[in-house]
């Protein structure tokens, strides 16, 4: 559902949408975030809708939301309230405390080469509930969900927090762009030696850990810029209008092209072997022989 609008129900709609519930194994209780979105569904049987024991994915969180992929502005709310907390330091908070929430404050403690934005606090969120330090790709696509909660649900559905967050973040995100002229997927410090000691404490713990099998270095990032240019064209500024053309999960303005209108040109897609309806033509014929750029067949 992260991904696209509302598919037609099928015989397992549904599942995705169903509350986080976990199998009576440590840790049981206090349940991991019962009120989020889910990435996927168990696979020991079809259609198998058992939720089963994973960190909580922002991503899940924020492109449903963009997507608008569930109809419940109550689920929404939830999903967006437990973003929003904030689990705290790993120096001074760890166990069950840690997993609460997915925001997070991070500082910049080496800056970029001239040493502009060394010391800024930033905000933003990490990767999922399991993990450690704001992972800026996320963090960008996660306020225009913010801002889209904020147009559609806030007045009757409102998170305590909300516009606070979008501003702060989106600051944090310009201020990452003005220093480094990218956006940097994390400005945690450290090697892939650092992330393997699992040190979050560390000043240098090796980048933001995704708490699921990997680490984001301090590299600029493309999908971190590229998310970051979505935003500021969806949203340049609090109060600024929005621009809903740039949110990627929303319908075009302008509807993709289709067999079953008259008007359209798709003398480019593939017709099965027939001609195209304005270009004539059809598909192109299989390459022939073994070259791969001139040579002509028999």
């Amino acid at each position: 559902p992260a991904l696209s609008p509302p598919l037609p129900p099928t015989p397992c709609a549904g599942s995705v949408r169903r509350r986080r519930v976990h199998p009576a194994s440590p840790p049981a209780s206090p349940p991991q975030a019962p009120d989020t979105y889910v990435t996927g569904t168990g696979d020991a049987a079809h259609c198998d809708a058992t939720i089963p024991l994973a960190a909580a994915a922002a991503d899940v969180q924020f492109w449903s939301l963009l997507a608008d992929a569930d109809p419940s502005a109550a689920r929404k709310n939830a999903s967006v309230t437990f973003a929003l907390r904030n689990p705290g330091s790993a120096r001074y908070k760890g166990g069950e405390g840690r997993i609460d929430g997915l925001w997070q404050i991070d500082e910049d403690l080496i800056g970029s080469p001239g040493g502009e934005g060394k010391g800024q606090e930033l905000y933003g969120f990490r990767f999922t509930s399991w993990g450690n330090g704001i992972q800026w790709e996320n963090t960008a696509s996660a306020v225009m969900g913010l801002v889209h909660y904020q147009q559609k649900y806030q007045r009757d559905a409102p998170v305590a927090g909300l516009d606070e967050a979008i501003s702060r973040a989106r600051v944090s995100i310009r201020q990452l762009l003005q220093a480094y002229q990218a956006v940097p997927a994390s400005v945690l410090g450290g090697n892939i030696n650092a992330y393997i000691k699992n040190d979050h404490a560390a000043d240098y713990p090796g980048g933001s850990d995704t708490g699921i099998g990997w680490t984001y270095l301090r590299y600029p990032h493309v999908a971190a810029s590229t998310w970051a240019g979505l935003l500021l064209l969806y949203q340049h500024d609090d109060g600024a209008p929005v621009d809903d053309a740039a949110n990627p999960f929303a319908p075009p303005r302008k509807p993709v092209p289709s067999k079953d209108k008259s008007d359209a040109d798709d003398s480019c897609l593939p017709s099965g072997g027939g001609s195209g309806s304005k270009g004539g033509g059809g598909s192109p014929p299989p390459p022939s022989g073994g070259g791969g750029g001139g040579g002509g067949g028999s």
